[in-house]
């Protein structure tokens, strides 16, 4: 069995767990520039040593639903290499949708063609061309219990 700690190692991730007004188990800020469909993919590889764990995916790219994980989130935008951030956010059959399927009604409801995912910079949360490539935020969801 995988330890986390040396899971976290091998993707280089630096994991933040201080998060106090978070309510995710674990985020982590990735300095990688990828495009969002890599980001999905670099998040989700934490899942393969996790899977004897949980049984379910658990890591995704970042969900953000409160003011409280957006502040938290965005005190990070500052280390970046690029002016905006991946989050795990696009828009799907008619409507900007969360990775975590919640729908997201602040986003323009109509995006221009190409910008189908979602990132965050210090003016907020942006529509963006999938294949730009950027840092990127991912989280490991809580385990149900």
């Amino acid at each position: 069995m995988h330890s986390l700690r040396m899971l976290i190692s091998v993707v280089n991730w630096a994991w933040d767990t201080s998060v106090g007004l978070i309510t995710l188990s674990l985020a982590a800020f990735v300095k990688e520039n990828k495009t969002w469909e890599e980001a999905i993919a670099h998040c989700r590889v934490l899942d393969v040593g996790l899977a004897e764990l949980y049984e379910y995916p658990v890591s995704d790219l970042l969900s953000l639903h409160t003011k409280e994980e957006f502040a938290y989130a965005q005190r990070f935008v500052d280390e970046t290499q690029t002016d905006e951030v991946w989050i795990g956010l696009r828009w799907l059959a008619d409507g900007w949708l969360w990775l975590d399927w919640k729908p997201d009604y602040s986003m323009p409801v109509c995006p221009a063609n190409g910008m189908n995912c979602g990132t965050l910079s210090e003016r907020g949360k942006q529509a963006r061309n999938c294949v730009e490539r950027r840092n990127f935020f991912c989280y490991q969801r809580p385990a149900p219990f």
